[in-house]
């Protein structure tokens, strides 16, 4: 026979406060989309980091020919890729910042409190 199980125990530490807000369903895919900004800016650092690794071989070592310009042709495109990848994390960085501040500045001053309907 099994035992009867027992209801686990479920312990919550208060919170000083909770603060809810609306968004919008514009506003929660706009957030959503905001989730690629570290990966662009990962790709970024990664790609600026080899051009420097392609640029510090270019400089110190002698190439000639093919060499030079398969050399040439990798730092070249590491280095517009990576400030690519650079610019648009941080626009994507700084458009999802004005975005979730948009929803912050709309909670009323503390004290201040609009009476919910629920429909």
């Amino acid at each position: 026979m099994t035992e009867p199980s027992t209801p686990p125990v479920l312990r919550v530490a208060p919170l000083g406060e909770v603060r809810a807000y609306t968004v919008s369903e514009e506003e929660l895919h706009e957030l959503a989309r905001g989730g690629n900004v570290s990966l662009s800016l990962n790709f970024g650092i990664s790609l600026i980091s080899v051009f420097a690794t392609v640029a510090a071989t270019f400089l110190s070592v002698e190439l000639a020919g093919k060499l030079f310009a398969g050399f040439f042709s990798a730092g070249l495109i590491t280095l517009i890729l990576g400030v690519y990848f650079l610019l648009k994390g941080i626009r994507e960085y700084r458009s999802t910042s004005v975005l979730v501040k948009s929803i912050k500045d709309r909670l009323p001053p503390l004290g201040v409190q609009e009476k919910a309907s629920i429909q």
